[in-house]
């Protein structure tokens, strides 16, 4: 599943997953949520590179932990992710290319504009 693990000083693990970009907010949760949650109840620390690539979709991710509970990490991890990309009955999911350079004026100043957005259509908006 992960594309490097390495073995730590201390015994525990370090795993690198590669998550896609669209879906890293999912995985961080409202206010960090979700991603304090899974580091709670799997006992593991989970560190997303904010750096990314912009040769590719996707954004490191590290969970380091025992190998037991790395893989129970990694296991939530992909159902928060599952649930993530599954649109609802009745619901539709549409992509939509955006600029890097235009990402800040459609969130907004404190995230104003994207909740107006959201707000006004009733859609779930990620960026």
């Amino acid at each position: 599943d992960g594309f490097a693990v390495v073995q730590n000083e201390d015994g525990s693990i370090s795993e690198v997953l590669a998550i896609s970009k669209h879906l890293v907010g999912k995985l961080i949760g409202k206010g960090g949520t979700t991603i304090q949650q899974l580091q709670a109840t799997t006992s593991t620390s989970i560190q997303i590179d904010q750096e990314g690539s912009e040769f590719t979709d996707a954004k490191k991710v590290t969970v380091r932990g025992s190998a037991e509970n790395v893989a129970i990490a990694k296991a939530q991890i992909k159902q928060v992710l599952e649930e993530a990309v599954m649109p609802g009955e009745g619901e539709v999911e549409e992509r939509v290319s955006c600029p890097s350079t235009l990402v800040g004026r459609i969130i907004g100043r404190g995230g104003e504009t994207i909740r107006s957005l959201q707000g006004g259509s009733g859609a779930h908006i990620l960026v």
